[in-house]
């Protein structure tokens, strides 16, 4: 009946501690000096021999210390090592055992049974999950966490008291396994209270009595306080959403047809200007052409092949006004993304491929000016911000 008690009063902590759910990883690395925690804890050993049983329950009751430093390396990892133990005491029926006292703790029908008690020190290396987050979700101030636990390391039974100058003292040496649950409550940022239940597997041996068990164990029941030290928390990485080019592209494809009237026009003019020309060789005329937008990827200076023909076009607009005639180059960038000293650099660099490209393409230096806006002007308004990664030319 106590053990079922028990176990249902761990399901209703464990859903209660799920039920403060939390954020799902996964999440950032912190530095190797952050989440680490030192725990101290003090309780009760059982210790579950061959004949151990015979004596009561009292009688077997000893006191135990628990002293562990871990570290969490994610929310739902973490590992500790830790010394465990103090004293172990029970029953045996070999009077001459070496850890039997010579008292008797019970006799009669079932035959006489004798003390035993004996050092016990257990160090141990423990591998933590805390279902809580990992069932739960991450949450920082969790009030209460449920954290499985399974280890292993040398444990060491030995004779208990003082014993004479120059004499060594008899112990016994085995390689134990360990697990558990460990209950952390939260008391503030810093610091935790800890309830842990902890089983231990040695050999049979480990008592100082061999009588054909595979294995004996021993039972720990101990409360304390955990502290952390350094940073507390995990950060999630933050996700970049991908960018929207469509209003990008649409431009583009608009531009593209907008070049490609302004060609038409321009051939238009140049035939319209060579029958002028035949007809009244007097007359004057200017070639012109419209305002032109080139626009730019984010954070970058650098033409796309796009780009490239409309600059060229240009060039040989340039090439055909009349002398004297200027165009300004006007160099922009987008106030949503970068740094107001970031962008004023990026529209003088967008100001400098264009106006290489357009002297490699044949214009004239002297026909060429050009002021840098940064991200102060935005010509298409700053709901538009890929729009205001342009380079505008424009008529002097």
């Amino acid at each position: 009946m106590k053990k079922i008690t028990l176990v249902a009063l761990l399901a209703t902590f464990s859903l209660a501690a799920f039920a403060q759910g939390g954020e799902r990883g996964p999440y950032l690395t912190n530095r190797f000096g952050d989440n680490w925690f030192i725990s101290a804890a003090g309780g009760v050993n059982i210790y579950y021999g061959e004949w151990d049983r015979r004596a009561k329950l009292n009688k077997r009751l000893a006191p135990a210390l628990d002293i562990s430093v871990g570290k969490w390396f994610t929310p739902a990892i973490g590992a500790r090592f830790m010394f465990s133990g103090l004293q172990a005491k029970g029953g045996t029926m070999a009077p001459y055992a070496i850890f039997a006292t010579g008292q008797t703790v019970t006799g009669g029908k079932k035959g006489t049974y004798y003390a035993k008690k004996f050092r016990y020190n257990f160090w141990h290396a423990d591998f933590l999950w805390n279902a809580s987050t990992s069932l739960g979700g991450y949450k920082e101030f969790r009030r209460w966490e449920f954290i499985p636990f399974a280890g292993f390391g040398p444990a060491i039974a030995s004779v208990p008291g003082k014993i004479a100058k120059g004499t060594k003292r008899q112990h016994l040496r085995e390689f134990a396994f360990t697990a558990g649950l460990l209950n952390k409550v939260r008391l503030s940022n810093a610091l935790d209270l800890t309830l842990e239940f902890r089983g231990v597997l040695v050999k049979e041996r480990f008592d100082g009595v061999s009588a054909g068990r595979r294995g004996e164990g021993i039972a720990t029941v101990s409360a304390g306080l955990s502290y952390k030290i350094g940073r507390r928390d995990f950060d999630t990485p933050v996700v970049v959403p991908a960018a929207d080019y469509s209003s990008y592209n649409d431009r583009i494809r608009v531009l593209e047809g907008e070049v490609n009237s302004a060609k038409a026009r321009a051939d238009q003019l140049a035939r319209d200007l060579a029958a002028a020309r035949n007809a009244t060789p007097e007359a004057k005329t200017e070639f012109l052409f419209p305002d032109m937008a080139i626009f730019f990827p984010i954070g970058s200076a650098t033409l796309s092949r796009k780009e490239q023909v409309n600059v060229a076009f240009i060039a040989e607009a340039i090439k055909k006004m009349p002398a004297g005639r200027k165009v300004v180059l006007d160099g922009n960038a987008d106030s949503v993304t970068g740094t107001r000293r970031g962008n004023m650099t990026l529209s003088e660099r967008r100001i400098k491929t264009v106006y290489d490209a357009l002297i490699a393409g044949g214009v004239r230096p002297d026909q060429i000016e050009f002021i840098a806006h940064g991200d102060t002007a935005e010509p298409f308004g700053r709901e538009n911000p890929a729009l205001n990664r342009v380079l505008i030319i424009e008529h002097e």
